[in-house]
């Protein structure tokens, strides 16, 4: 256990220093609010969630723009969850199935929204839009310059150390849907240049690398969940420096067939935390440094419980780290769980629904995020059934602060 002063943590168990008088890993977060909208059947509210620095974001990838069915919009709300009427992002040039807000991601470049099955290179050949601070209209449709149709680039997106990186895992250069990732820099000066692709060094077809994307203090993340190292889909992750230079990759050492390894992604606080929702029939996450060594592999936390999905989402930021797992299931119901852990990867509590009721394929915890800095945490159940079936809801809570050199850095210029 980490050296403590007043029952806070002065470092992580390898080393990394807190902010004098941070580092309350006792606290559980509060809830705040459970927000909603009149959605319509299968919106889907909720599906994709993001934390700016005052904002919440919420995707909404299946909504009927009129005529134009899952054309996809996003949602705004401050960080209590109150309805921002600067309005809903949803993009005039949309078409029928675009699906705009199938991933999201906030930081100093400001909010970028995928729709990776935008036709403007081929049939889902996939873009990705960058609102600015005023989030009002995208000023950037960004799209890369060897895009094809079926390359779905924008079906994950992140934005951190002044960069943007955006995934495209049906790509077919290494084979069919052995996925790729594209680096663009940031706009300073309202544009958008991509800056180099980005492809592991022993891709494969069917490996889907690109499927999740992080990128946070100089470092970028991708998983490739469908990689079969230690078996069919047993899953892989790269590491690549902001240049788009691969580091390293990672694997879990116990991994198996159909494990997805990768499935989800997170970096940020000295950590890189990595999904596997289908190992040992659970779940699991695996946490590792920025040095790409494991730290620990979080098991499902009720090993009781088969098929939870535990890591089909991870976020890591305020020094926690948070986990879905949309599968769980409690009395029969299978409603969905989130839990929060420290940076140590020591159990801190679980979160529910603290409004409404949890019925059977909610799947709450599909969608998680944390955001240094804001204090907040949200949760998407994007199958509740609202005002309609499958239409969808967030929930907010707030946490203490908790940060380390690294949430320094990301703060100091916002989304490092």
């Amino acid at each position: 256990m980490a050296f403590k002063v007043n029952n806070k943590q002065a470092h992580t168990d390898d080393g990394i220093p807190f902010l004098w008088g941070s580092g309350d890993y006792t606290s559980a977060p509060s809830f705040i609010t459970r927000i909603t909208r009149n959605g319509a059947q299968n919106d889907f509210f909720g599906d994709t969630v993001a934390i700016g620095h005052s904002t919440i974001f919420v995707g909404v990838p299946y909504f009927d723009q009129g005529v134009l069915g899952d054309a996809g919009k996003v949602e705004i709300y401050d960080l209590n969850g109150i309805y921002q009427n600067v309005s809903k992002l949803a993009y005039d040039g949309a078409a029928v199935a675009d699906i705009f807000g199938y991933s999201i991601s906030t930081g100093s470049c400001g909010l970028m929204v995928g729709m990776p099955f935008d036709d403007d290179n081929g049939s889902s050949s996939g873009s990705a839009y960058l609102f600015g601070s005023t989030i009002s209209s995208p000023y950037a449709k960004v799209k890369p310059s060897d895009g094809a149709a079926g390359d779905r680039f924008g079906s994950s997106v992140a934005i951190g150390s002044s960069k943007i990186v955006v995934g495209a895992h049906r790509d077919a250069d290494n084979g069919t849907n052995s996925g790729s990732a594209y680096i663009f820099n940031d706009f300073t000066t309202y544009t958008v240049t991509q800056q180099s692709k980005i492809k592991p060094s022993d891709g494969a077809a069917n490996d889907e690398f690109g499927f999740s994307i992080g990128v946070k203090n100089g470092l970028i993340i991708v998983g490739s969940p469908y990689d079969d190292d230690n078996g069919s889909d047993s899953g892989s992750a790269y590491l690549f420096n902001i240049s788009g230079t691969q580091l390293a990759k990672i694997k879990a050492s116990d991994g198996a067939s159909n494990d997805l390894f990768g499935y989800s992604v997170a970096i940020g606080s000295g950590r890189i935390v990595i999904g596997a929702p289908y190992n040992n029939n659970r779940g699991s996450v695996y946490v590792y440094n920025y040095s790409g060594t494991l730290l620990r592999k979080i098991s499902a936390y009720n090993s009781g419980v088969s098929n939870q999905l535990f890591g089909s989402d991870v976020a890591v930021g305020d020094g926690l780290i948070l986990i879905g797992a949309p599968g769980y299931n409690s009395g029969g119901i299978s409603g969905g769980i989130a839990y929060v852990y420290d940076l140590n990867c020591n159990y801190i509590t679980n979160l529910t629904p603290s409004s409404g009721s949890t019925s059977l394929n909610d799947r709450f915890g599909d969608s998680v995020a944390l955001s240094t800095g804001s204090g907040r945490i949200v949760v998407g159940a994007p199958y509740e059934d609202n005002t309609n079936t499958n239409s969808g809801a967030a929930y907010i809570w707030s946490t203490s602060a908790r940060y380390n050199v690294y949430d320094i850095a990301e703060m100091n210029s916002y989304g490092a």
